[in-house]
């Protein structure tokens, strides 16, 4: 039995969501070459907090670079319109 025997229809397939990740991959990219996510962290290492504040900064600077608006639309942004390796969601008063 080949596998092309066993595909069967999608009939009841729908898409859901669709998040952007070009963009953002590239600048995590250029983000870590530049090493600013270790940077940070040195400089954050005795503090304790209790969200990711490097992927915060990065996310304030994707969001400059691809989608120019003030910080209190990143929190949807970041909801509805692109995927951010390591932040799930923001939430305004963290920034």
């Amino acid at each position: 039995m080949f596998a092309k025997d066993k595909i069967t229809k999608a009939t009841e397939f729908s898409f859901v969501l669709a998040k952007k990740f070009g963009g953002v991959w590239a600048l995590n990219q250029l983000w870590r070459f530049f090493r600013f996510d270790a940077i940070i962290a040195k400089l954050l290492k005795n503090r304790n907090y209790e969200v990711d504040i490097e992927r915060l900064i990065f996310t304030i600077v994707a969001n400059r670079a691809l989608n120019p608006s003030s910080k209190l639309t990143i929190e949807q942004w970041v909801a509805d319109d692109v995927f951010i390796p390591g932040l799930e969601s923001v939430k305004i008063h963290n920034l």
